[in-house]
C-alpha cells in the first residue's frame, strides 16, 4: 500500500474524526410526530345567525362562530323580515349579554319605509 502524498494528508483525519463520530452516536430515535391541531369547535368552524328581537320596524340579530358566514345567515334573516336590501344597520359590534354573563356580537337593523 502506498502512503497518501502531502496533499491528502490533511483531510484524512476530518474524515476518520466524522466519521467514528457519525458511529458513535446513540441509536436514533424514531422520528417525533407532530401534535394533532386542536380540534376547532363547530362555531370556529361555522358561523350561524339567529334573531333575538323582533319588531314591526327592525330588530337585533346575534352572531356566533365564523364571522362572515354567520353575517351571511344574517343578511337572510334580516332580509326575510325587512325585503331584499329594504334595510339599515344602526349598530353592530360585541355586547355583554348579562343574563348568561357572556359577549355577543350583534347587529341592530331598522327597514327601510317601503
Amino acid at each position: 500500500m502506498t502512503q497518501p502524498g502531502p496533499r491528502l494528508t490533511w483531510w484524512l483525519p476530518v474524515v476518520a474524526t466524522t466519521v467514528m463520530a457519525c458511529w458513535a452516536e446513540s441509536p436514533r430515535q424514531p422520528p417525533v410526530e407532530p401534535a394533532p391541531a386542536p380540534a376547532a369547535p363547530h362555531d370556529a368552524a361555522f358561523g350561524d345567525a339567529s334573531v333575538e328581537e323582533r319588531t314591526a320596524v327592525g330588530g337585533v340579530v346575534s352572531l356566533r362562530g365564523n364571522r362572515s358566514t354567520a353575517t351571511k345567515r344574517a343578511s337572510v334573516l334580516i332580509a326575510q323580515h325587512c325585503g331584499e336590501g329594504a334595510f339599515t344597520i344602526v349598530r353592530e359590534g360585541e355586547e355583554v349579554i348579562e343574563a348568561t354573563n357572556t359577549i355577543e356580537w350583534r347587529v341592530h337593523y331598522e327597514c327601510n319605509q317601503r
